[in-house]
């Protein structure tokens, strides 16, 4: 059958691609293989950058929990998106199209439901980190873990509202929307990240007389963020403007190819975020050693206790097994006690020999030699 005569998907509403040919199959393949790969160790590192943080009370802090919340949407990406989008092009590939619809929507909403906290999350690190360096000394007391807890709530809402105008949208300039609130993201953490660096600046000259520690430490936390701004936008941006392309110019072979190809890049991202912070936060570094330690001691203490168990179990087993050989023993020495008590007993009957004394014990027999009673005089 000609693919190009088949329509993907006719019965969804939402803006698609809905001619076959214009999916590459070498390319499918290709994105495929960079989505399984990146899937396991986005899932690994994420994992182990949410359990350093809820692990270690130092580590409950605003700031943290923000960066908690992005390894969730990042753990997501590799559990939830990136599968889904691998099932979905292997049955593309295999021509099982009612199964790509279904997997197609499905990924959709998980997609968005997921990776559109991430720039509300990361405007929300860039407003903190402006913050503690503006409010410093009443930074907690505006800043708490419940207004950020609150925070997130929202973003979840807006990740929902979003995933619903997403299936009401039937052309694909609905992005323009999303390159919208794009560029706002992206000003408001530029604008946070520069009238941080002229905080700074302002309290370095006043502490130059002291110490200018806690200005490099805002410094360095200033520098991760941006890496983390910079990581996402450079796989998000792209991805935003192949699907501008394709809504003012239309969907073809090329502009499918690069829209998989950047897609692929967006969720590159979910696997960047957990590898920066890690290189730049000692305090994550350290708590997550101590989370790998704490587990393989689990996983030792679990095995001594199988391996003493296993101990017990074998050591019971040759109790019973030397039990029995020993019954064997005491059965084999009374078949060789009878035999050799009837053998000698025939024996003594041809030589006209008194039978043999018995195996269990008797009394001694009284001597016929008498002895000599003494004489008195």
């Amino acid at each position: 059958m000609n693919s190009s005569k088949i329509e993907l998907c006719p019965k969804m509403t939402m803006s698609h691609n809905r001619d076959p040919s214009y999916f590459d199959f070498n390319t499918g393949i290709i994105v495929c293989a960079m989505n399984g790969v990146l899937s396991v160790p986005t899932t690994i590192l994420n994992l182990l950058l949410i359990l350093s943080i809820l692990t270690s009370p130092n580590l409950r802090r605003p700031s943290y929990i923000l960066i908690c919340a992005l390894a969730f949407t990042d753990l997501g990406v590799g559990i939830l998106v990136q599968p889904l989008y691998i099932a979905r092009k292997i049955t593309f590939m295999m021509s099982d199209y009612e199964t790509y619809c279904i997997l197609m929507k499905t990924g959709n909403v998980v997609a968005h439901v997921i990776c559109s906290p991430s720039f509300f999350i990361v405007t929300a690190i860039s407003v903190d980190r402006y913050l503690a360096i503006y409010l410093r000394a009443s930074y907690q007391q505006h800043v708490t873990n419940r207004a950020v807890l609150q925070y997130l709530a929202f973003t979840i809402v807006c990740a929902c509202c979003i995933t619903v105008s997403r299936f009401h949208a039937t052309s694909p300039k609905y992005m323009g929307f999303g390159a919208f609130f794009l560029c706002v993201f992206l000003f408001i953490i530029l604008f946070c990240y520069f009238k941080s660096l002229s905080e700074l600046s302002q309290l370095q000259a006043k502490s130059s007389a002291r110490s200018s520690q806690p200005v490099a430490s805002h410094r360095r936390v200033l520098a991760t963020l941006m890496m983390i701004v910079t990581a996402l936008f450079m796989c998000y941006v792209p991805f935003v403007v192949v699907v501008i392309a394709i809504a003012i110019i239309g969907r073809s072979k090329p502009f499918m190819i690069a829209w998989e190809i950047t897609a692929s890049m967006m969720y590159f991202n979910s696997f960047l975020n957990p590898i920066l912070h890690f290189s730049r936060l000692k305090e994550l570094r350290e708590s997550c050693w101590a989370v790998i330690k704490k587990s393989n001691r689990s996983i030792d203490e679990r095995n001594q206790a199988n391996l003493g168990y296993d101990n017990q179990a074998l050591e019971k087993q040759l109790a019973e097994l030397s039990l029995d050989t020993g019954q064997e023993v005491l059965d084999h020495r009374d078949l060789k006690v009878q035999f050799s008590n009837s053998e000698s007993f025939e024996k003594a009957q041809e030589l006209n020999f008194p039978e043999p004394p018995s195996s269990s014990p008797s009394k001694p027999q009284p001597s016929d030699t008498k002895v000599k009673e003494p004489v008195c005089s």
